[in-house]
């Protein structure tokens, strides 16, 4: 089974951190409020979360990078 990926076009830190709190906000929501007959929708939503965490992540060590360069 292949998956659609999310990409989200990070261009500054602010962003990205931003993004990560989100993403990690919206995880833990729907990892510890599960909703009977949903699991494979919050499941679904929780793996998109968790690109988008990884996303934000890697545009991070970008950055991080640039700056030291």
């Amino acid at each position: 089974m292949s998956y659609l990926t999310v990409q989200i076009p990070i261009s500054n830190v602010d962003e990205a951190l931003h993004l990560q709190n989100v993403a990690s906000l919206n995880i833990a929501k729907y990892r510890d409020n599960q909703v009977e007959g949903q699991e494979a929708c919050q499941s679904n939503l929780i793996r998109i979360w968790r690109d988008i965490h990884n996303q934000a992540g890697i545009a991070l060590k970008t950055f991080a990078s640039e700056t030291k360069g």
